[in-house]
């Protein structure tokens, strides 16, 4: 089985693109670069696969903008990405995204929520379903820094950076 590793663009010069490596386990291990296809809008901040390693997805968060975009890939032969669609997150600063079953959840910080998009048979994503969206905490708006599966995956939580809720 051939390992691959995409990191966003906010490691690199070059704003906007993935880059793909493949990995090489065993006594050297070692990073390969591959290919880096240019997404749009700013860097990716968050990128995760589904558990089949069929298609990946990303955050795109550009700067200024109202609203943060979740991207859907299909992961190619040699660990090409062909973009699929993208679709708007529901909220601005979109920081972290993960793959539950047929939905990616995605926190978007400056939005101060969670949304839930489905994942279509193709891999493509749908318009986003569900927007948790709480009510700040004294003076301290919640601002979603993250997202977190716990263990038997029954619940899903993000934490709010600048109070002690989850959203």
């Amino acid at each position: 089985m051939v390992n691959y590793v995409y990191v966003g663009g906010g490691f690199f010069p070059e704003d906007g693109m993935i880059h793909s490596f493949r990995l090489s386990l065993g006594d050297s291990p070692a990073l390969t670069p591959l290919t880096a296809v240019r997404q749009g809008g700013s860097f990716p901040l968050w990128i995760a696969a589904d558990a089949a390693k069929a298609f990946v997805y990303t955050t795109d968060s550009p700067n200024g903008a109202d609203d943060g975009f979740v991207h859907a890939y299909a992961l190619g032969e040699g660990g090409v990405l062909t973009h699929l669609n993208k679709q708007c997150a529901g909220g601005a600063v979109s920081c972290h995204l993960s793959v539950v079953g047929k939905t990616v959840l995605i926190a978007n910080y400056s939005g101060s929520n969670v949304a839930c998009l489905p994942i279509q048979a193709d891999g493509s994503l749908g318009s986003a379903t569900v927007h948790a969206h709480p009510a700040g905490t004294g003076d301290l708006p919640p601002c979603a820094s993250g997202r977190q599966v716990e263990p038997l995956r029954r619940s899903r939580y993000a934490p709010s950076m600048l109070s002690s809720t989850f959203i």
